[in-house]
């Protein structure tokens, strides 16, 4: 799991002077005032000012866990490696715990852990199914087969890199979203690594950010 923040652009300061400007005003350094106002902003929903601030990572997460990523797609850009290009040799996401399917109605979700014996049968079955499929993939290059097509045979568990950017806005979404008891539990680690970027960068908003999910 690899979240690393590549660049970052504006400040706190940034977002309240991006508000002040509807009165011609503008701060010069972060006071109580203007925590107050970032609070304002986010509790009445007044998100224009965060869109002027964006976070840009690398991310390195199976696809399984991208592809729910990458629904979010509003103020935010992606790039992500090719594996028409790249040709070092696939690697595979491992569970740290495999869990039992959920009891209630709702499909989404996960319920306890599995018995130890559970979980040893279970990576014997993970390990094999992938071992296979990457397996066959480098057979088929072997063989001489485009990488575009012989790609089809990997699994989803598959681990790729990608350059997200996105506006400050956009990614605290995706934290609230992805912090979210319901979410999936191996996103939520990947949007705490987020979330840990966000408050150490723009720590007045965050702050003011968790005081609203609470």
């Amino acid at each position: 799991m690899k979240v690393k923040l590549i660049d970052h652009f504006g400040s706190d300061l940034t977002v309240v002077n991006c508000a002040r400007v509807s009165f011609n005003k503008e701060s010069l350094d972060i006071g109580e005032k203007d925590a107050k106002l970032i609070h304002y902003l986010l509790t009445h929903e007044h998100t224009s000012p965060f869109r002027h601030c964006f976070l840009q990572w690398r991310i390195e997460a199976p696809i399984f866990i991208l592809r729910q990523w990458m629904k979010h797609t509003v103020g935010c850009a992606w790039n992500e490696m090719s594996r028409r290009y790249v040709s070092t040799p696939p690697r595979v996401y491992h569970f740290e715990k495999w869990k039992s399917r959920p009891q209630k109605s709702i499909k989404q979700g996960a319920g306890g852990e599995l018995s130890e014996d559970g979980q040893a049968l279970c990576n014997e079955i993970y390990e094999k199914a992938t071992s296979e499929a990457l397996s066959t993939y480098d057979d088929l290059i072997k063989m001489g087969v485009a990488p575009e097509q012989a790609r089809a045979v990997l699994p989803q568990s598959m681990i790729t890199s990608c350059v997200w950017s996105a506006s400050l806005q956009s990614a605290l979404h995706f934290v609230r979203l992805r912090l979210s008891s319901d979410a999936q539990g191996e996103i939520r680690e990947y949007a705490q690594l987020i979330a840990n970027d966000i408050k150490r960068n723009f720590p007045v908003t965050f702050d003011a950010f968790m005081d609203g999910m609470k």
